[in-house]
């Protein structure tokens, strides 16, 4: 830190990567101003090179910075999943066991992603998730120049063989036998006893050249490449009925999802025509009361008329009675 107070180089990097990712690019142009006024121009420069960082690269920041034991525990996996390939001699079921430990840690990593995104007002989708999970996957592998917590790109896990901690690839030839020289034949082979003279029609001998010998180029394989590759092999065979049994699962999640959506539609349908049925039998019942006082008001007037009736007659009969 500078005399002057001013907080140093290490201090304002630490906060770009914690602040949220719609402010990094502002908060990078103060933080090199601060200390280009300062003095110390060459931190300035090297703040000013800070990349904004990725969506999936930020979300990696954060779950280092804000979820420490699942991180922790995702990476000590891979520690051990890497020691057990490079010391070789591990059962498959053990190594089966280091797999599924590790995934298991890393997947509960994972999923902490979108919930930490959601409180800075980020939100990932399917392609950064997938570049999140690779970033943390490279990570775990130990690959070189990362910076857990401060980083800017995403990132790329190395091949598998190169997860094994040797050079040696399955598919690497296995050196033949070399095959033992073939003896001379009978007529060729030198005889003993004193030289017999060439006669003048015997031919010379041919001049017998030399043929070097000729090194195999093809790498000698150990026993324990043997076992080491395939020790791979096992874990390529796991990663795949893992990779099978995900898209199964993928595929029956969808399916649940799909059906769940068709029960929501269903009951939402049902509600409706449940409300449209109470309407119906309240208009009904409101019919049905209108139908009664119509039918009262029906009787009410018959004995109207009826009264009106022997009214008249009785009126008709004093008038005649008159005359």
């Amino acid at each position: 830190m500078s005399d002057g107070g001013e907080r140093s180089e290490e201090t304002l990097r630490a906060e770009l990567f914690t602040a949220p990712l719609s402010e990094f690019v502002a908060l990078r142009n103060a933080a090199a101003s601060e200390l280009r006024k300062g003095g110390d121009r060459e931190a300035a420069a090297r703040i000013k090179t800070i990349a904004k960082p990725s969506a999936a690269a930020w979300v990696a920041n954060a779950l280092h910075r804000e979820r420490g034991e699942l991180w922790e525990a995702a990476m000590e996996g891979a520690r051990q999943l890497r020691e057990a390939q490079r010391a070789g001699g591990v059962t498959a079921e053990r190594m089966q066991a280091l797999v599924g430990e590790q995934r298991a840690a890393l997947n509960a990593l994972v999923r902490e992603a979108p919930g930490l995104a959601a409180t800075a007002g980020q939100a990932l989708n399917r392609a950064q998730e997938g570049k999140l999970r690779a970033t943390l996957e490279a990570l775990c592998a130990g690959v070189e120049g990362a910076a857990p917590g401060q980083l800017s790109a995403d990132l790329s896990p190395p091949s598998f063989d190169a997860l094994g901690g040797g050079a040696f690839s399955p598919q690497t030839p296995i050196a033949e036998p070399r095959s033992k020289p073939q003896s001379a034949p009978q007529s060729a082979r030198r005889t003993h006893g004193p030289t017999a003279e060439p006669s003048a029609n015997t031919a010379p001998p041919a001049k017998r050249t030399a043929v070097p010998a000729v090194r195999s180029t093809t790498p000698t394989v150990t026993p324990r490449d043997r076992e080491r590759a395939h020790t791979l092999q096992q874990l390529r065979e796991l990663e795949s009925i893992r990779d099978a049994r995900s898209a199964q699962r993928r595929k029956a999640m969808g399916q649940v999802s799909a059906a769940t959506q068709e029960l929501e539609r269903a009951r939402a349908e049902v509600a409706v025509a449940q409300r449209r049925l109470e309407r119906a039998q309240q208009e009904a019942q409101s019919i049905e009361s209108r139908l009664d006082e119509a039918q009262r008001e029906q009787a009410r007037l018959t004995e109207a008329v009826k009264q009106a009736q022997a009214a008249v007659t009785t009126a008709n009969a004093a008038l005649a009675s008159g005359d």
